[in-house]
């Protein structure tokens, strides 16, 4: 189980927010007990009760609402660099298949329209041409954003390279495979968001008429 300040370094990446965690816990304690002053002093006036609840509260409710926005933008920025995943892995094997070396294959992959994954590609093929074997770079984009189908996916493409696959049959499948996944994936939030429709007209109002109707 993370602790709350790995989870917040966590999604501090996720979101790539370049802010050092301890200014982050500044924002978070200012912010916080300001807000909760400046309420408590507004209140104070109604009643003591009120005012030192709000001195409380409010600075907790502040983390809170800090937390779950990165998370919602986490969450979005993973969604989108999925989205945009089976493109960027197609466009890599066709830029092998035409003779570069898988680093210049990934360097020219990262595309502008790929959003936030048109960076990550292009930090990852840098690091693949200096430092690190191409099979273990391509895991470090997978450590920038929250979402097991990139994990999983890359992971799988780096296993396949080290038993000896050739990159571009590897590529163009594990791209059909993203495009099935995510596509099985709006089906079924589709079918979640009608059920979840019927039950809430259901309760709201079929219940209440057919309740009121038998009464009658």
């Amino acid at each position: 189980m993370a602790t709350y300040k790995e989870r917040l370094a966590e999604l501090l990446i996720y979101c790539d927010i370049q802010i050092p965690i301890k200014r982050i816990y500044r924002i978070q304690f200012i912010y916080g007990i300001g807000f909760g002053i400046a309420l408590a002093l507004v209140l104070y006036r109604f009643s003591l009760l009120y005012a030192i609840t709000a001195l409380i509260a409010l600075p907790i409710l502040f983390n809170i609402i800090l937390f779950v926005w990165l998370i919602l933008k986490a969450h979005s920025r993973a969604n989108i660099a999925e989205d945009f995943l089976p493109d960027a892995l197609t466009l890599m094997a066709t830029n092998i298949k035409s003779g570069l070396t898988p680093d210049m294959a990934l360097l020219l992959s990262a595309r502008p329209e790929f959003g936030p994954l048109e960076k990550e590609l292009r930090e990852v093929a840098k690091e693949s041409l200096t430092i690190m074997p191409f099979e273990e770079a391509i895991l470090e984009i997978s450590k920038k954003f929250d979402s097991q189908l990139i994990k999983r996916t890359l992971m799988l493409i780096s296993e396949g390279i080290k038993s000896g696959g050739e990159l571009a049959i590897i590529l163009e499948k594990t791209a059909t495979d993203v495009r099935g996944i995510k596509a099985l994936k709006r089906e079924i939030r589709a079918e979640v968001t009608m059920h979840a429709l019927f039950i809430i007209f259901a309760s709201a109002i079929g219940a209440p008429l057919l309740f009121g109707t038998s009464t009658f």
